[in-house]
């Protein structure tokens, strides 16, 4: 690629999961740093995270980072600017992202699991190591040299399908217990006949390599350090990338008894953290921990359901906390925290309505996400979130519900803004029911659904219904007001 061409250049990175797409991007991005003014990675696995980094780009290059019209101006900055380098990382789903591919002299580098970018831009297919690649990556990792020990390497790296994940954990796992070649073959050939009984993940590619390798990880873990194994568990039905690692220590209380042991201890703590990372489980940024998707769908299938359903319902309730006393925080704290938080919810939420699990903190959850995102406009996202949240309220409770009236008006007011104002008044008014028949017609909690179904009123053109409902807020404000 050229930095100096007049327009911008879409390059795709494809390849199954596990095979180093997103680490040959970032090599490529440092080889050649001198080269642009600016590179920037957007984490495109979902809308959210995409425009939570394209916010954070438009506060470095000096744009407002207002939610309104936040990708207009940072893709009409780049249209006026040279010798930048886009990066978009895990963007699976065309339909994701193809709003917000830049155009203009710069590049753009997109990592992909599909094949579809075929479509839009030049794809570059990665495909497995060759076997004299897995056998110098061995080599080179373990520092094991001598022709004896090294005639195993071959065998292991076939067996592992010369995945590259798959041959860095098993690399891992080999320079931490001091294991053999020969020795982890048996190890591997042990567990593999136990795997098929355990309905390993299909359609990954090479499932069941990497599944066996990281069991027999998972066993050591257990062994010798089973905090660490907790921690990686509950890591498993998180968002894959940037979890912060405040929420397990803010909610030390909610965790398994092993890990709440050693939170309390920062030194333990991070012991158990730098066990998981010397195995290659996880990567560490300051204040985040990230997990490769194929490591937590292996550790998913490694529990069994009762395991599953209580590191869901921990997980929901660490994010529900989190999610709660950030939104209490001030002004630009507040946003941050949220900001990184909210990936991290929305991930964890599908697990616990899969298993019903914390289903009432889930809703909560949900609700609590669907109106950051409102209040960003960010507004497909958060119509689902709230649709979910309305349905799941329906399902947990079976009857109307001080937290389904939270869950309407909210909604109500999603739809408002997308012009959608007649289930957006549908909304309000079974809001204003369920509040009415929880509390009764003079409660001060009709307050809120009588003004936002007059709201409603007014953009639908009905100024004599707005005035209705506003003249009955009135007087119940004025009771507040008085304590009546």
């Amino acid at each position: 690629m050229r930095p100096d061409e007049p327009t911008a250049v879409l390059q795709a990175v494809t390849g199954l999961g596990g095979v180093g797409k997103t680490e040959l991007v970032i090599e490529y991005a440092n080889r050649h740093r001198d080269r642009y003014d600016l590179i920037y990675t957007f984490h495109a696995a979902t809308e959210t995270t995409l425009l939570g980094d394209m916010r954070n780009l438009a506060g470095e290059i000096g744009l407002r980072r207002a939610w309104d019209g936040l990708s207009d101006r940072v893709l009409g900055w780049l249209r006026n600017q040279r010798n930048w380098l886009i990066i978009f990382d895990n963007a699976d789903h065309l339909s994701t992202v193809a709003g917000y591919l830049p155009d203009g002299p710069g590049h753009v580098l997109i990592t992909s699991r599909d094949q579809v970018w075929r479509q839009r831009a030049a794809v570059v297919q990665i495909d497995v190591w060759r076997p004299e690649e897995s056998a110098q990556f061995f080599a080179s990792r373990l520092g094991r040299h001598d022709s004896t020990e090294m005639k195993g390497a071959p065998q292991v790296a076939e067996t592992l399908g010369h995945l590259p994940l798959a041959v860095e954990q098993a690399a891992a796992y080999m320079e931490a217990t001091t294991t053999s070649y020969v020795n982890y073959l048996r190890l591997y050939s042990e567990h593999s006949s136990k795997l098929l009984d355990d309905n390993a993940p299909v359609g990954l590619g090479y499932e069941q390599t990497v599944a066996t390798t990281w069991k027999i990880t998972f066993k050591e873990i257990k062994r010798t350090h089973p905090a660490a194994l907790e921690l990686l568990q509950l890591c498993a039905y998180l968002s894959p990338d940037s979890v912060p690692s405040e929420i397990f220590l803010a909610g030390a209380d909610l965790l398994p008894d092993g890990l709440r042991a050693v939170v309390p201890n920062e030194k333990a703590f991070n012991d158990t953290l730098g066990i998981l990372e010397r195995y290659g489980l996880i990567k560490q940024s300051p204040g985040f921990l990230s997990v490769h998707r194929l490591v937590q769908q292996v550790v998913r299938t490694s529990v069994n359901k009762q395991v599953g359903r209580e590191r869901v319902g921990v997980c929901v309730r660490l994010l529900d906390e989190a999610f709660a006393k950030a939104a209490e925080a001030d002004g630009s704290a507040a946003e941050a925290a949220q900001a990184a938080l909210l990936p991290v919810a929305l991930a964890v939420v599908p697990h616990a309505v899969a298993m019903d699990s914390e289903a009432e903190t889930a809703q909560r959850l949900l609700t609590s996400a669907g109106e950051y995102m409102g209040l960003r406009a960010q507004l497909v996202g958060a119509q689902a979130s709230l649709e979910d949240a309305v349905m799941i309220a329906e399902h947990v409770y079976g009857h109307d519900t001080p937290q389904m009236a939270r869950s309407l008006v909210a909604l109500g007011r999603v739809l408002r803004v997308k012009a959608a104002l007649p289930a957006g008044r549908a909304c309000f008014e079974r809001a204003l029911a369920v509040t009415e028949a929880l509390y009764g017609p003079e409660s001060h909690e009709l307050i809120e659904p009588l003004n936002e179904l007059a709201e409603t009123l007014l953009k639908q053109g009905d100024v004599t219904g707005a005035q209705s409902y506003l003249r009955r807020a009135a007087r119940l404000q004025q009771g507040k007001a008085y304590g009546r």
